[in-house]
């Protein structure tokens, strides 16, 4: 009896190493590419801690998940991971996702390897008798993949989502033991069905967005680690605070800002759908991070949501690192979100704000007199905002690149 259940030629399988893995699949995270690959949920970058919770959320799940990576024999990296899901045992079915990280792994047979485990693993081992798996439309090498391995395309879901502005189909595939059971050596033990061209639609494959890189900055991950000491320290800076919010100036401690960060990621973790993203800015030059960005309060009836934005380091102001994080923020909410409006508001005596609002394309709407105190004088909240429509008309590219 064959025993080599997690061993390949090129690759093995494993079971997730929180203090090894969380680091290496937080960094995949961070690559827009990778995340569209995976499937239709908007990318947004993880933190390790974020990661691990997701491992112990997967080993509290028992018998009804398995989650491996994957990892190179050559020299033991991480590489990608393996699935099965939403494990039905009544049924003896289940789902399977799998990914390889890095573009320069991909393409080299470490996920078509893999798969052969995972079906081996399924069918022999847990005695399933189906699975599913889901291909994004756009995804031209997974729709291959699943087409080879014997997966017949069962289900087509027209323009079930977004992708860059653009609308993409959503595939949904399906394997039965005994298919798996009639296929050939060759594939691993699994039968090389050639479907219908139809199957496998020939699209383009999307020219990379940069989706979290612009000129001056790039959009991060919010780690508490790194993020509670400049939040407190920023918190102390009168100036940076009377510009970002209504809020009476107050100095935060480090660790009441840490502990909070990491409820909030924990709770984030746990939902199903968000509605807020937050991200830290840091600058290309050298990677200091100097600010943050968020779309909060969002309505997904509506496709609305709420910008906001600060640059923490005094030293950066005025140097087009707002506007620069602002343009990106733009393109994740109306490309990747597929929102259809922004909003903000500026306090009428933060002018350097409102031009850097005006120049990314937001418009005022409105004007709450005299909505706000400040030592003594009352002043004016400007409200602005930008339609998708508007963006895309002076966006690069329309606003797809």
């Amino acid at each position: 009896m064959n025993q080599a259940l997690f061993d390949g030629e090129l690759i093995y399988l494993a079971v997730p190493d929180p203090d090894r893995d969380a680091e290496v699949e937080a960094r995949w995270t961070q690559d827009a590419d990778y995340m569209h690959l995976l499937g239709s949920e908007s990318a947004y970058p993880l933190t390790p801690g974020q990661i691990k919770q997701r491992y112990e959320e997967s080993r509290k799940q028992g018998d009804r998940e398995f989650w491996f990576t994957i990892h190179a024999r050559a020299d033991d990296r991480l590489i990608g991971f393996s699935k099965l899901i939403w494990i039905e045992w009544s049924q003896q079915s289940a789902a399977l996702q799998l990914g390889i990280g890095d573009a320069a792994d991909r393409g080299r047979g470490y996920g078509r390897e893999a798969l052969r485990l995972t079906l081996h693993y399924a069918f022999n081992e847990l005695n399933l008798q189906r699975l599913a798996a889901m291909a994004p439309g756009d995804n031209v090498a997974a729709q291959r993949l699943l087409t080879q391995a014997a997966f017949s395309l069962d289900v087509r879901l027209r323009d079930a989502f977004n992708r860059g502005g653009r609308r993409y189909d959503r595939l949904h595939y399906g394997i039965l033991q005994d298919e798996w059971r009639r296929g050939l050596p060759d594939v691993g033990g699994v039968a090389r069905i050639d479907a219908p061209g139809a199957d496998i639609p020939r699209l383009p494959a999307l020219q990379s967005t940069r989706l979290f890189e612009g000129d001056k900055v790039r959009l991060g991950p919010i780690t508490p680690e790194v993020v509670a000491p400049l939040f407190a320290a920023w918190s102390r800076q009168a100036e940076y605070r009377r510009l970002l919010d209504a809020d009476p100036v107050r100095p935060w401690l480090t660790g009441v800002v840490k502990e909070d960060l990491v409820k909030d990621q924990l709770r984030d973790a746990q939902r199903r759908s968000l509605d807020e993203y937050w991200f830290m800015i840091y600058r290309l030059a050298d990677d200091r991070p100097i600010g943050f960005v968020s779309v909060n309060g969002i309505q997904w009836m509506h496709g609305t949501g709420w910008v906001s934005i600060g640059i923490g380091e005094a030293d950066c102001w005025g140097q087009g690192y707002g506007s620069d994080a602002m343009r990106i923020m733009q393109r994740y909410a109306f490309t990747e979100l597929n929102l259809q409006r922004l909003t903000l508001s500026v306090f009428a005596y933060n002018a350097r704000a409102r031009r850097s609002y005006e120049k990314t394309g937001f418009a005022v709407e409105g004007i709450g007199r005299a909505a706000l105190l400040r030592e003594g004088r009352r002043w004016d909240e400007v409200f602005m905002g930008i339609l998708r429509d508007e963006w895309q008309a002076t966006a690069p590219g329309g606003g797809i690149t």
